[in-house]
């Protein structure tokens, strides 16, 4: 048998074959950074929408401080007014304003919300449990987070 002394035509098929594997690289790598970038905007949205419903406590909890700097003026006012409140009545007026602190959704520009959910206090240890919803909406999806903290309110000496 006679070798081929012309091998030329072999070059071609490993620099077809390199560029073949750097294609399918180059494809596996994008499809890679399209996941992570998918990923990295869901992790700003869980955020964005954990920073809301945090924001709704916040401006829960103003609301509940108001509400008790309420009770006490007015527990301090009671004292010299004609028409005397009970106690009693007084206590229910702060448990009524503590427990209607709700709000709307509530918008800081297209795509971010919040919402004060519920206000709850236990009428015997006066802890406020507040509830709030945080919501983070993109072309695609919307994240919704929910959170839930408790306000410890000191009761007055007259509130024992």
């Amino acid at each position: 048998m006679k070798r081929l002394k012309n091998e030329h035509g072999a070059a071609l098929v490993v620099v077809l074959g390199i560029i073949m594997l750097l294609m399918i690289f180059a494809t596996v790598l994008a499809a890679q950074m399209t996941n992570t970038q998918k990923q990295i905007q869901l992790t700003d949205q869980a955020i964005d929408a954990r920073n809301l419903a945090r924001m709704g406590l916040d401006r829960a909890g103003e609301k509940v401080s108001d509400a008790f700097r309420l009770y006490e003026q007015d527990l301090e006012a009671n004292i010299t007014r004609k028409d005397k409140k009970t106690q009693e009545q007084m206590r229910n007026e702060f448990y009524a304003n503590i427990e209607n602190i709700q709000s709307p959704l509530i918008s800081l520009d297209e795509t971010h919300f919040y919402q004060i959910k519920s206000t709850i206090i236990d009428r015997n240890t006066w802890q406020v449990t507040v509830t709030a919803l945080g919501v983070s909406k993109s072309k695609e999806k919307s994240k919704e987070i929910t959170e839930i903290s408790k306000i410890e309110i000191e009761k007055p000496d007259s509130a024992q």
